[in-house]
């Protein structure tokens, strides 16, 4: 297919400024035609072809910044292209087209009242912060709480976080049923169980100064502390982009914490090992073995 064909093919669906982008897409992939060809030689045919359905602009990875600021594209291609060639050798058919097309309930608990879901999506809105998404949804479907990563040469690396407005006191209300655990906390603890499930060597977590957003091609005012969660979360400062975080979140030996919040920290622990186990199960009926 023409790089014509397909700029018009990329915003035929809804498009703001359809011959600006469609101009701006020609433009882009004549200056970046090698990475543009490397993507979609490995996604323009066959079973992958699905990932244009929630994610029209696709392509636009091999063109626009990508995962982090400063990743040339045609690295961030291979990164993109290596992603999903582990997502393929360890996640079954089945399930890949669900997280592809409306998205993968891995896990379902009740806090409370209230009934959660751990989700594995495909989310054009966070496309340019990694390929897989896990997020923390309420029962009505809700994005409360959502982690982006991709994985690549055997490492995790999570390019974005984002929580959903808090209207209605979640975080608040979460951390207090869930012994302490803040929601953005959480996603991190599960994408650990996730990813040591999958025996991934290790997870790299990007720096505020070097988050895509603050790329030239965007300049956007970030609203997260990246670097602050990833110290919370005994994160290293690993280069300048990424800290290196532990696989295995950090325990406090339960005789050194002040007596009143004893009975909290067991039941914490108590509740993660119970996650850890019940999330293994559930990645045991979509992995292959």
């Amino acid at each position: 297919m023409s790089l014509i064909q397909d700029a018009f093919s990329t915003y035929k669906v809804t498009c703001r400024n359809k011959p600006k982008s469609i101009a701006k897409y020609i433009l882009r992939g004549v200056i970046h035609r090698k990475s543009l060809k490397l993507l979609n030689d490995n996604f323009k045919c066959g079973e992958r072809k699905v990932v244009f359905r929630n994610q029209p602009e696709f392509a636009l990875k091999a063109m626009r910044p990508y995962l982090r600021a400063g990743l040339s594209r045609m690295m961030a291609v291979k990164a993109v292209v290596n992603h999903h060639e582990w997502l393929d050798s360890h996640i079954n058919l089945t399930a890949r087209q669900m997280i592809y097309q409306h998205g993968l309930t891995l896990h379902s608990f009740d806090i409370g009242e209230e009934t959660f879901m751990i989700k594995f999506l495909f989310l054009d809105s966070y496309r340019r912060e990694g390929e897989l998404t896990l997020a923390l949804c309420d029962n009505t479907g809700n994005k409360r709480y959502v982690i982006t990563f991709t994985v690549h040469e055997g490492s995790a690396y999570i390019g974005g976080v984002q929580g959903s407005v808090d209207n209605d006191n979640f975080s608040r209300r979460f951390t207090k049923t869930v012994y302490g655990i803040r929601p953005k906390a959480f996603v991190v603890e599960a994408l650990r169980i996730v990813l040591n499930y999958f025996n991934i060597n290790n997870l790299y977590a990007v720096k505020n100064s070097a988050h895509v957003y603050t790329d030239t091609r965007y300049k956007k005012k970030l609203n997260f502390n990246y670097d602050q969660l990833w110290r919370e979360q005994r994160g290293v400062e690993f280069n300048d982009w990424y800290y290196h975080l532990p696989l295995i979140s950090e325990r406090k030996d339960i005789e050194l914490i002040k007596r009143p919040k004893r009975k909290m920290y067991r039941e914490r622990y108590t509740w993660l090992d119970k996650l850890d186990h019940d999330l293994a199960e559930e990645l045991a009926k979509i992995s292959i073995c």
